[in-house]
């Protein structure tokens, strides 16, 4: 029998990490066009998101990610929703989720057209 050969793991640094978790929550634009309007007087808003959004939405997400961790639920809203309120408010929690989520693609679906479009024309025609 051959023996393979073991790899160690290899694992997201914590800084990598914390920041795609950080742009997934807030979002680039919400970070480019504040910054563009008001100069850098929004660091201070920034440090104000970060200690009263930013850590305890983190500090939540992590609890019940760790609290609810069966394999065959796959986690997420629906499976916290369902295993602490029932399956009516987790069903409720998935489709008002899925509602939301729509907008949301066609708008970045957008933005993403109208970068492209001043990139390549440079014009935005």
């Amino acid at each position: 029998m051959q023996e393979e050969e073991l790899t160690p793991r290899r694992y997201m640094s914590w800084p990598v990490l914390s920041l795609l978790v950080f742009i997934t929550v807030i979002g680039f634009e919400n970070i480019f066009y504040p910054f563009q309007n008001q100069g850098l007087s929004v660091v201070v808003n920034w440090v104000i998101l970060l200690v009263i959004y930013i850590v305890p939405y983190a500090l939540i997400s992590a609890q019940l990610g760790t609290t609810f961790t069966r394999a065959d639920e796959g986690g997420g809203l629906a499976t916290w929703m369902r295993r602490t309120l029932g399956d009516t408010w987790g069903y409720w929690t998935s489709w008002i989720y899925w509602a939301q989520t729509l907008p949301y693609l066609v708008d970045v679906s957008n933005a993403v057209i109208v970068a492209l479009s001043w990139m390549i024309l440079g014009d935005n025609s």
